[in-house]
């Protein structure tokens, strides 16, 4: 029973981790936390989308004055 806590929980960090753009820009509020969602689960061949992910998590758009 402890092996099989012990796999949950590393697979529990492991999704933490693979989501972790998308966790920030939820917890930021970004205006744009579903196109990072979407990087960030196409991501996951090769790594680049989730990179691409965490840098835009921490972009926020300018505000466009009218």
């Amino acid at each position: 029973m402890d092996e099989s806590m012990g796999l949950y929980l590393g697979v529990l960090i492991c999704l933490a981790i693979f989501f972790l753009p998308t966790i920030i820009a939820l917890f930021k509020k970004h205006p744009k936390k579903v196109g990072i969602l979407l990087v960030n689960i196409v991501g996951i061949f090769g790594g680049l989308g989730w990179l691409a992910a965490l840098i835009w998590c921490f972009i926020l758009p300018k505000e466009q004055s009218s």
